[in-house]
């Protein structure tokens, strides 16, 4: 079945209900967003392991040469160039290096689980089949 064909099989009132929502969802991150101080990544303190894996998965996600060199980019760029899969895969790769960043940011007032929502997978079986249908895809090569 196709997105369209899910579309139309939810009544008009339910619409409404997800485009409030998502609209809420929305506002509610560019507010955190606009909250956040414009500390560079150079200025954390973060391990080499740990800086080198931030920046590939940085650098993954920029299309092209970056404006910007990774160092230059701010905590702000930060939350709105990474999506969740990208914290996940970080979590994935090297769970110590993830809770040095989320303990970084927490220090720096920007806690990812504020932004995100719970940050939390119930099942690791299932983060694990996730990751590594992402990593199939070819999207971190």
């Amino acid at each position: 079945m196709t997105f369209a064909q899910h579309i139309r099989l939810v009544s008009f009132d339910d619409l409404l209900l997800l485009t409030d929502i998502v609209q809420t969802e929305t506002t509610r991150r560019k507010t955190f967003i606009d909250c956040l101080s414009d500390i560079q990544l150079q200025g954390l303190s973060l391990t080499i392991n740990t800086r080198d894996l931030l920046y590939r998965v940085i650098n993954s996600r920029l299309n092209g040469p970056a404006s910007k060199k990774n160092g230059d980019l701010t905590i702000k760029n930060l939350f709105t160039l990474l999506k969740k899969e990208d914290w996940l895969y970080i979590e994935y790769v090297n769970s110590r290096a993830f809770l040095e960043i989320k303990d970084t940011l927490i220090r720096h007032d920007a806690p990812l689980e504020e932004y995100y929502g719970v940050f939390n997978e119930k099942n690791e079986a299932s983060l694990n089949r996730r990751m590594v249908q992402i990593i199939e895809a070819g999207t971190y090569k």
